[in-house]
């Protein structure tokens, strides 16, 4: 729900990128925050509407969901400063034209920390799938121990 809209401004901005070659890269961004920027203002707007109500109730009601109110709202409004303000700019340093081509961060620059070890020569602790299920089940295992000492209350 809140990233969502960050991630609608950057593809309305790649498209805009693609499409439109001949404009500059700030043009093109502009065309694409301002297309998209107002519905997504009033959407995530509705989205904060929706909880004004629960800042109203009292008493125990509104010791329990006030906390939730106030951290969806706060955190909308975080997403739309990140949609609207930060995310255009994160494009305009990103996303070059580099002849004739949006240039787009490489899967090899961005998923550097995300390969198992083994595909970058060095030795991996999970040869196979035996592995694996040993783990698991160590794990599994692991995590029945404390279950075991937990008392019902009768």
């Amino acid at each position: 729900m809140m990233v969502d809209a960050t991630v609608v401004m950057v593809e309305n901005i790649y498209r805009h990128l693609e499409e439109h070659r001949e404009h500059s890269i700030r043009a093109a961004i502009l065309v694409a925050a301002q297309e998209i920027g107002r519905p997504m203002f009033f959407a995530i707007l509705i989205v904060i509407a929706v909880f004004l109500p629960v800042f109203t109730l009292q008493g125990i009601e509104g010791k329990l969901f006030k906390p939730l109110a106030y951290a969806v709202t706060f955190s909308m409004i975080g997403s739309m400063l990140m949609a609207l303000c930060i995310a255009p700019m994160l494009c305009a340093l990103w996303l070059r034209l580099k002849k004739g081509k949006v240039r787009t961060i490489r899967s090899s620059d961005s998923s550097k920390g995300f390969t198992f070890p083994s595909s970058s020569g060095h030795p991996s602790p999970l040869h196979s799938a035996h592995d694996c299920r040993g783990i698991a089940c160590v794990e599994r295992c692991r995590c029945l121990y404390p279950w075991q000492r937990v008392s019902a209350d009768d």
